[in-house]
């Protein structure tokens, strides 16, 4: 995985200090030279709703191809809101190149809200 500059780390650490810090690389299975790493942060309860809420919007549009397109745009926003590095220049031309990429921010998002806990039971 890259290295974030340790000043970015830090920098965004003191910023969000509240929330969940976690590099992020994307990378193209078939070509592994094709990399991103990105920093994130923890989407908060309002992000979350936010997001959730534009992708049960789509369920209303009837045209495939705009449903589509609402999806990607909902994924697309909740990305850039919680992509803290590199900046939004970049992540958008990184978007440009790849735009089916933007769909596995959405699992990272729901990762980093607390999807990924599971549970351990113990039979007594």
């Amino acid at each position: 995985m890259a290295e974030v500059p340790a000043e970015v780390v830090t920098r965004l650490k003191e910023q969000f200090s509240d929330r969940s810090l976690h590099q992020v690389e994307k990378f193209d299975p078939e070509d592994v030279s094709v990399t991103y790493t990105f920093v994130m942060t923890g989407p908060t309860r309002d992000e979350l709703d936010k997001f959730e809420q534009d992708m049960l919007a789509t369920d209303k549009l009837a045209d495939r191809l705009d449903k589509k397109n609402a999806i990607r745009t909902a994924a697309t926003v909740a990305a850039l809101a919680q992509i803290r590095w590199p900046d939004r220049d970049e992540c958008k031309r990184i978007f440009g190149l790849h735009p089916e990429m933007v769909y596995s921010f959405a699992h990272d998002l729901r990762r980093f809200a607390g999807d990924n806990f599971e549970t351990r039971t113990k039979k007594l």
